[in-house]
């Protein structure tokens, strides 16, 4: 027997049909029970975290009085090029990550180095890299993912200080140290009230 006897064209024109259907097939089962249904994360916050508010969350590390305050600008000298240091802060502390190559000029988190990296790191979008201002822009589920950034750079690089402009502000909370409000059970007197006694 010959190929041109078994395959003729009704037989390819069937054949055509049922790839078309699976394929169709394929499509429709991808779109109402999809294999990937969400990107999975970086990281997978430990229910210890999850269960913290995001006050918690958003709680400085308690600070070492040997390490230096440092400015952005201090950091910002630390770039990672022509053979400088390279700094990263992440939620005001400041790591020394010069022996990771990715951090160095060239390298794929080069981005982060002499910036404060803390919303870029939580919301995983590079660009965001340097941009102040991350209490009020993280929810929830960022905060968790920057506890766990924050663990990933203690584990692994050394600190060399804590920022000033996180630090010196007393607006932010810093774990360890309670912060109490103080309120007046005394009523203030109206100046007026005497005159009419």
């Amino acid at each position: 027997m010959k190929i041109e006897e078994i395959i003729n064209e009704p037989m390819l024109a069937l054949m055509g049909v049922i790839v078309c259907v699976a394929i169709g097939l394929a499509y429709a089962l991808e779109y109402f029970w999809p294999v990937h249904a969400a990107v999975p994360k970086i990281f997978h916050s430990s229910e210890s975290t999850k269960e913290k508010s995001s006050e918690e969350l958003q709680m400085l590390a308690c600070r070492d009085p040997k390490l230096p305050l440092l400015s952005l600008r201090d950091v910002a000298k630390c770039d990672g090029q022509k053979n400088r240091k390279a700094y990263v802060a992440c939620k005001g502390v400041v790591y020394d990550v010069s022996e990771n190559a990715v951090y160095t000029q060239g390298g794929g988190y080069h981005c982060f180095t002499g910036k404060d990296a803390t919303i870029a790191l939580a919301k995983m979008e590079f660009e965001l890299s340097g941009k102040p201002g991350w209490r009020q822009s993280l929810n929830h589920e960022e905060l968790c993912v920057l506890s766990e950034w924050v663990t990933w750079y203690n584990d692994r690089y050394p600190k060399v200080g804590y920022l000033g402009e996180e630090y010196n502000n007393k607006d932010n909370p810093v774990e360890g140290i309670e912060t109490t409000k103080v309120e007046f059970d005394i009523p203030l007197k109206d100046p007026k009230a005497k005159k009419n006694q």
